[in-house]
């Protein structure tokens, strides 16, 4: 239980990146392929981590924009949808493609209400 002490606050992980680069990089040294193998997947592994560390939330208007942006995607994909000239292939790649949007449309609002949230 001591050891936990030594853990770092600021990440969710075992280790630091730091801490994996370091034991990668002796890996990678290593003789055994399979090890040199562990070792680049070390490597990748720091780097994911580090990547999730520095996404933020983004700010309130930044997710108003997006939400509207796929808003008017929406209503785009349904104006084009009601052509009289789309064959019946055409016509349901836009409505797949509509769907997804809508879809898009729900992950930004609730993006939107959970940043709201943690804001307050």
């Amino acid at each position: 239980m001591s050891g936990m002490k030594d853990r770092p606050t600021k990440t969710k992980f075992l280790m630091t990146p730091e801490q994996i680069r370091a034991r990668a990089a002796q890996q990678c040294a290593s003789a055994d392929p399979k090890t040199q193998q562990l070792g680049r997947l070390g490597y990748a592994l720091a780097t994911a981590i580090e990547k999730r560390q520095q996404n933020e939330m983004p700010d309130l208007k930044t997710l108003q924009t997006k939400l509207a942006d796929a808003r008017q995607k929406v209503r785009n994909l349904v104006v084009i949808g009601m052509r009289p000239d789309l064959t019946p292939e055409k016509r349901e790649l836009v409505h797949n493609l509509e769907r997804s949007a809508r879809a898009e449309v729900k992950l930004r609002i609730k993006a939107l209400e959970y940043a709201k949230t943690k804001r307050d």
